[in-house]
């Protein structure tokens, strides 16, 4: 079984009974703390009341909804109101993935949840070190992760991932390009999205330094705002980035899967 996260204490809103047990018992059996609610109402109150590192939030709940539940506790006080929220819902469409970023959810994961989703995505999302303010911490974070790389290329092939790290390396300078031209023009949405998208390509191509600073870019837009000094955090990443990421595609392209 691979290895989860650090035990995370962890709030489930799930109003199905079914789908409470099953994620619940999931989560336990990956060592973690939980705490379940049966809907939205629930859930603000135990956010407020209750030191969590992670809520699991069902979109679809009676009275007050998962997307309604996520944008009181956004509304509220610091330290709470930065805890990271992962949407549960029955569909994956774009509209979906819209509507949980709207509410500031952070992350979300389809249904039927499994043990492999949940767990890929408290990898993902909830798997970094925070400082006191909320944000991942970046200068100690390795900047390209090989043994993920190794992992995938056995999964997909050194060639498809040696492809995927060459479509990032046309795709992630312009997002930068695109998070300076925000913030000069105040367009913090626009910061927020690109560095919503920085960090999820870099982080599926290994490169866990950028995919960290991208992420604490990303949740400083969704607060009071980003400052010159997350942006040139991100900059800085790209830069020692990017060469690693050109070398890794370099020695893996035509190599077979027997081979990685």
């Amino acid at each position: 079984m691979a290895k989860s996260v650090r035990p995370l204490k962890i709030l489930l809103a799930e109003d199905n009974p079914t789908n409470r047990h099953v994620a619940t018992r999931m989560l336990l059996r990956m060592g973690h703390e939980v705490d379940a609610v049966e809907d939205g109402a629930q859930a603000i109150s135990a956010a407020a009341a209750n030191d969590y590192d992670v809520i699991l939030m069902d979109m679809m709940m009676p009275e007050i909804d998962g997307l309604t539940a996520t944008r009181t506790i956004r509304a509220g006080g610091p330290p709470r109101r930065d805890i990271v929220i992962i949407g549960l819902t029955a569909n994956a469409l774009p509209a979906d993935r819209a509507a949980c970023d709207a509410a500031g959810m952070n992350d979300f994961v389809t249904k039927p949840v499994t043990l492999e989703r949940l767990r890929a995505v408290l990898e993902q999302t909830a798997g970094r070190d925070v400082t006191a303010s909320g944000l991942p911490k970046t200068p100690d974070a390795v900047t390209l992760d090989a043994a993920f790389l190794r992992q995938l290329s056995g999964e997909i092939g050194p060639d498809g991932v040696a492809e995927m790290v060459r479509i990032f390396l046309e795709d992630a300078p312009p997002r930068m390009v695109a998070i300076r031209r925000g913030m000069a023009d105040g367009a913090i949405q626009m910061v927020r999205r690109e560095a919503h998208a920085l960090a999820g390509a870099a982080g599926s191509v290994g490169l866990t330094r950028l995919s960290e600073a991208a992420a604490a870019l990303q949740q400083a837009s969704e607060r009071a705002g980003p400052d010159e000094t997350c942006v040139a955090t991100v900059a800085a990443a790209l830069r020692d980035s990017l060469p690693l990421a050109i070398a890794w595609a370099e020695a893996h392209e035509g190599l077979a899967t027997s081979d990685a």
